[in-house]
């Protein structure tokens, strides 16, 4: 998807840009309470399950925001770039990057790293942002060598119900984009394969731990409920039972995919 209603790619960016220097100290809440470092936990040790043991290096944290993935990426991976758009997002990532090897400000359309330099992109909740996907992805296709690997975790569009609760969501909240687009799995397919990138693995994230621990910033019910960390946990428990139901599964509020760069072909 390369168009959007919003004006401009650049417009769209500055006002992406605007919009996270509007929302950063709400981050802090969101991934700054002991509930939330239970779930913000469970999110990266769910989209980091989808990749080897130990991370191929470099690696990218392509979109990095907070860096809130930062510390368990360092643990698994010697050698880690980091990347945002918004220096407010960036601010909070410097708090978290002890190890990193660079982090920088740019743009995931226009990444500033070289053809096939990574081993490893990771997209975490990054991709929905950008004005161009095509580009986007293209980009990630070009830095990665031959054989990498790209991670991605991004809001879903494929349950009706989730797709309508987002798009109220998107137009009346300020903290939102109401031009920012979610994925549906064949989008993401559609992706890969327009870039090349070969879908090794799909699955689905977020259900009621999501909705109810993961975004205190927006949806704060859980701010007035007792056992915070307790409930967190169950609905985590709860969340990994309904992910393995075929028919209830779908109805997730986030979407996971790995995709490799095929090795070149001897006489290509």
């Amino acid at each position: 998807m390369s168009a959007h209603a919003g004006g401009s790619a650049e417009e769209h960016k500055a006002r992406e840009i605007a919009l996270h220097q509007h929302v950063a100290e709400g981050y802090r809440l969101r991934y700054g309470t002991p509930f939330a470092a239970i779930f913000q936990q469970f999110w990266n040790d769910e989209l980091l399950a989808l990749l080897p043991g130990r991370i191929e290096a470099p690696a990218l944290d392509n979109g990095c925001g907070t860096g809130i993935l930062l510390p368990d990426l360092v643990r698994r991976c010697d050698a880690v770039y980091a990347l945002d758009l918004s220096p407010d997002m960036l601010a909070q990532a410097r708090e978290r990057a002890p190890g990193v090897k660079e982090l920088r400000e740019g743009d995931l359309e226009a990444l500033p790293f070289p053809d096939g330099f990574f081993r490893t992109v990771i997209c975490r909740g990054s991709l929905h942002h950008v004005p161009s996907r095509e580009r986007a992805f293209a980009e990630a296709w070009r830095v990665l060598a031959p054989g990498g690997l790209i991670a991605l975790t991004e809001p879903s569009d494929d349950f009706f119900l989730v797709r309508w609760a987002r798009a109220a969501l998107y137009r009346y909240s300020s903290k939102f984009d109401e031009h920012d687009r979610a994925f549906t799995r064949s989008q993401v397919e559609q992706e890969f394969s327009r870039q090349g990138f070969e879908l090794v693995a799909f699955k689905r994230f977020g259900y009621f731990s999501y909705l109810i621990s993961g975004f205190p910033d927006v949806l704060p019910l859980i701010l007035c409920l007792p056992g915070k960390v307790a409930l967190t946990k169950g609905l985590v428990a709860v969340d990994r039972v309904v992910s393995r139901i075929p028919a209830l599964r779908v109805a997730s509020f986030h979407l996971m995919a790995l995709g490799r760069k095929p090795v070149l072909q001897a006489g290509r």
